[in-house]
């Protein structure tokens, strides 16, 4: 059986945000907006004039910055206490798997609006939680997809680039993981079979970010948004976001939840992650050094980390070494969606190998 899923909806532009009030008022009448104390003073105030104009009541409350079971479920009494009938996530990552988090426990229609466009979870269903020190401790996958994406490209712009480069590298890795999944015959978030369409999605998902990828940091620098922005960023949220949940994963989301283990917390993004983990999955997948060598050099002109100093790795001791590998080949790691038999003196030799090639 192969399985495809999507938001219901996905709408992306400058003043995107605009579109709020029309996209609430069919679901219901009091919307519960979570968002971190930074992005909550930006839209606020746009939101609540949207919001007199729908004759909707918002409640709105601060995100403490973990995406973690307490988290969640003190939100939850929240939400539940104001009787909202919708969830809406505004900001990033965290905030918005937060969000899905209170839709799983409540059943509530759900509206993610991210205001950068560093990973691709805000199309998706899954949630992974972590520790309050930032470490992965568990995944959660919602029965469907958020019913809107609302991506405000003039907002996502104003943030700075980094976010929108470790998104590109989030996005890199959908390809690669997907086509692993395809091959080796491994399943996607849905427990099934990859389709043609989410693989065409994911080739598409890389052909743009290559094409566009530094084009679109120079036009980030000058405070515009063209169409290379544009192109960056329905390709680091909704591409990859389909892409990945229909497509499935392998190595370099695997390394990521090793990497997190050994990491100070926030030092380094997901996508800055999945973008070193990338490079060991190359390795493992035994690419040339010639392809290997294009991906660095694409690499170093958006910004994205091509060794473990830069992940925030300085000087990895072989027990950091261990940690990392230990937890990337456990039993269950997307790891094993790889074509290639997987040992972890297989995955040690590959990080210090892409290490090496990034330098």
């Amino acid at each position: 059986m192969k399985i495809i899923g999507t938001p219901q909806r996905y709408i992306q532009g400058v003043g995107a945000l605009e579109e709020m009030g029309a996209v609430l008022s069919p679901m219901g009448k009091k919307p519960f907006f979570l968002a971190d104390s930074v992005v909550m003073e930006i839209v606020q105030p746009r939101i609540e004039k949207m919001l007199q104009i729908d004759h909707l009541e918002g409640v709105f409350t601060i995100f403490q910055g973990e995406c973690s079971h307490n988290e969640i479920e003190r939100l939850v009494e929240q939400c539940r206490e104001k009787s909202c009938d919708m969830v809406v996530g505004l900001g990033g990552g965290k905030t918005c798997d937060t969000t899905k988090g209170i839709k799983l426990r409540l059943g509530l229609p759900l509206i993610i609006a991210p205001t950068i466009a560093s990973n691709d979870s805000p199309t998706s269903r899954i949630i992974p939680i972590y520790s309050e020190n930032g470490v992965l401790v568990d995944v959660q996958i919602l029965p469907t997809n958020p019913e809107v994406v609302l991506v405000d490209t003039g907002i996502i712009a104003r943030a700075p680039f980094r976010f929108l480069a470790a998104g590109m590298g989030d996005a890199l890795a959908t390809k690669f993981e997907a086509e692993q999944c395809y091959n080796s015959g491994a399943l996607n978030f849905f427990k099934a079979r990859p389709c043609q369409a989410a693989l065409a999605l994911s080739d598409a998902c890389y052909q743009i970010i290559r094409k566009y990828g530094v084009a679109a940091k120079d036009a980030i620098a000058k405070g515009i948004v063209n169409e290379a922005v544009e192109q960056i960023v329905e390709a680091n949220i909704l591409l990859s976001g389909v892409g990945f949940e229909s497509g499935g994963l392998a190595a370099a989301h695997a390394l990521n939840h090793g990497f997190t283990l050994v990491q100070q917390p926030h030092k380094s993004l997901h996508g800055e992650n999945v973008a070193f983990g990338l490079l060991v999955q190359l390795v493992l997948e035994n690419r040339s050094a010639k392809f290997i060598e294009d991906i660095v050099t694409f690499y170093k002109e958006v910004g994205l980390p091509c060794t473990l100093e830069q992940i925030g790795l300085t000087q990895l001791t072989v027990n950091q070494l261990n940690t990392i590998v230990e937890r990337t080949c456990r039993k269950g790691s997307y790891i094993y969606h790889m074509t290639i038999p997987i040992d972890e003196q297989k995955v040690k030799n590959a990080i210090l190998m892409a290490d090496k090639a990034g330098q």
